[in-house]
């Protein structure tokens, strides 16, 4: 089929030809487990967030291509996140030691424990992004996390 444009008061004609392109190939994808340590108690829920984006850390709850569980604090030992794209990522936790969903403070400190990849220290503020980021490749990654608790 040929169509004819007008660029420029010149008509210029162009063939419609089918091309086909080859499909693009699904992302590369592996397993990432996080060993996490230093419980002070088997109570409550752990929340665990790993996200790409540092505008999203360390509360990627609002992140819609955030990774998200809740997992018993009983169980929370080894979690395993399948199908994690390769690519520059952060892990953000809370032990939710009261399971009401969010990180209780006294005087602006927390006092349920948190962790984060790379086990930065933490004395008043959460880390930035680049301080816990982690590179995962096409490989099973493992990370071990502490749990942190100010309180």
């Amino acid at each position: 089929m040929i169509r004819h444009f007008v660029i420029g008061g010149a008509v210029i004609a162009a063939a419609s030809i089918p091309v086909s392109l080859p499909a693009a190939a699904p992302a590369a994808t592996t397993t990432l487990t996080l060993n996490i340590s230093g419980f002070r108690n088997n109570s409550g829920n752990v929340l665990i967030c790993v996200t790409r984006q540092p505008r999203h850390f360390p509360n990627c709850s609002v992140d819609p291509a955030g990774l998200k569980i809740k997992v018993a604090a009983k169980q929370a030992s080894k979690v395993v996140f399948k199908s994690v794209t390769s690519g520059t990522w952060a892990v953000a936790m809370l032990h939710d030691e009261n399971a009401n969903s969010k990180m209780d403070t006294t005087a602006s400190l927390p006092d349920e424990g948190f962790g984060f990849s790379r086990n930065p220290v933490v004395y008043r503020t959460a880390p930035k992004f680049n301080a816990a980021a982690v590179k995962i490749g096409t490989t099973p990654a493992a990370l071990n996390i502490r749990l942190q608790y100010l309180l």
